[in-house]
């Protein structure tokens, strides 16, 4: 069985980087002190660049500052474990918390009648806008602790120093990435529990009879899905709309794979088996064994990362770094967009819709802001809209939950409302707001 160095592990963490080039790429841009302690790395002299980082606290806070920018920048998307539901982000949303969601639904043909016309010309006709809001719901960190010894260790030879590297990589970026995969994984979990899916019912497919009756109902449900004239079918807001068959991706479990002809699914694709392997993935499992496959527009995920910062600090007491990975995102997905599971029992009776509003209560200082953020549980709201009771006209809050309080404000107590609109009814739930000086 072949073997893989750690060079060649290296080299495939930083984009076919070795050591030494990570090493003079830190020497490059680290101050004239820190260049004239450490020697520019070869294949022999690691040792030596080791004694030189090594000889100053400060030089070492230099090489680990400068070495986790270096990670962060080449090893971050070059990981050893895949999220292999990545390819669906929608990539970085740096600013803000929320998502706004905007479909402008088709508007209904009337019959002409003249003398109508004289009376209605005038009226307006308010087109059919749905808006969905999505929010920033992960905010985690991961945190990996490399002591002093360590780092002096990690000089002793070419392998101790790669070995150091990977350590930090497995830790940390290994850990979130195994992290979003199971966040994501959960959308389509909790998105079926929820009763959103347009659901298809299936049988097992351990035959060959019900291998290809399972096929036929995937083949068929694509098609259906990509009609040109478009349904309010299959998607959990009820808008029409259509997906492109290029666009359509299939999840399934291993054990699914295992009963399929890929060949036979490309076909039910229109697609050649190159790019039809493209439009599936194999997953670990669901949650409910009764989900054999899910089938969705390729826009049903709203995935952005928001945060991806590492850092360091020096413990000067403990002798020791302590790294830190902090990774936020906004984790959802799109209601207005066709999504079908197919499955082995009854599709699931959604729970009630519950209106929520997060934080229930806060203390603000005057002339300060506070976030809010609400949302109607297990439904898809429409229409979203906060207010604020209980003080003066200076006291606003947005559209997105971001309440002002006056600098002026003489109240003391305020109330802020959440109301969502699901199919026709409105839920809310309130906060409590103290307002302090």
């Amino acid at each position: 069985m072949a073997t893989v160095s750690s060079q060649d592990y290296l080299n495939a963490m930083t984009g076919a980087q070795s050591y030494t080039d990570i090493l003079n790429a830190i020497r490059n841009s680290a101050s004239a002190n820190f260049k004239s302690s450490v020697p520019i790395a070869t294949d022999r002299n690691i040792s030596e660049v080791g004694i030189g980082i090594n000889s100053l606290l400060s030089h070492q806070n230099e090489f680990v500052t400068a070495l986790i920018d270096r990670i962060s920048l080449v090893v971050i998307k070059h990981k050893t474990l895949n999220n292999p539901l990545a390819k669906f982000k929608r990539g970085m949303m740096p600013y803000g918390y929320t998502i706004e969601e905007v479909y402008t639904d088709i508007t209904k043909g009337k019959r002409y009648d003249p003398q109508d016309s004289e009376s209605t010309v005038w009226k307006r006709e308010i087109p059919d806008v749905k808006v969905f809001f999505h929010q920033r719901n992960r905010q985690d960190f991961y945190e990996q602790t490399i002591g002093e010894d360590q780092l002096k260790a990690a000089f002793t030879s070419a392998t101790t120093f790669q070995n150091f590297l990977s350590s930090i990589i497995e830790a940390i970026y290994n850990s979130a990435e195994l992290d979003e995969y199971l966040y994501m994984r959960g959308l389509i979990d909790s998105y079926y529990k929820n009763g959103l899916f347009f659901p298809v019912k299936v049988e097992v497919p351990d035959t060959t009879d019900k291998t290809r009756a399972f096929v036929k109902k995937i083949r068929s449900t694509a098609r259906r899905l990509s009609l040109p004239m478009g349904s309010r079918k299959y998607n959990a807001a009820g808008v029409h709309t259509k997906s492109d068959m290029n666009g359509l991706h299939l999840f399934i479990t291993a054990e699914v794979e295992a009963e399929l002809d890929v060949d036979v699914l490309a076909v039910a694709f229109n697609m050649n088996r190159t790019d039809f392997m493209g439009h599936v993935t194999v997953i670990d499992e669901f949650e409910n064994p009764a989900i054999q496959a899910v089938l969705v527009d390729e826009n049903w995920f709203m995935v952005y990362d928001t945060n991806q910062k590492m850092n360091s600090i020096y413990n000067p007491k403990g002798l020791y770094f302590n790294y830190f990975y902090h990774t936020w995102q906004l984790l959802s997905c799109s209601t207005m967009e066709n999504a079908v599971v197919f499955t082995t029992e009854d599709a699931p009776v959604p729970p009630a819709p519950v209106a929520t509003i997060t934080p229930k209560t806060a203390t603000v200082k005057k002339g300060m802001t506070q976030q809010f953020v609400g949302a109607v549980l297990n439904g898809s709201e429409t229409s979203p809209k906060y207010t604020v009771t209980g003080g003066i006209a200076g006291t606003t809050i947005t559209s997105s939950g971001l309440l002002t309080v006056a600098a002026s404000e003489t109240a003391t107590s305020l109330t802020v409302k959440y109301e969502g609109t699901v199919n026709g009814t409105v839920y809310s739930d309130t906060a409590t707001v103290t307002v302090t000086a």
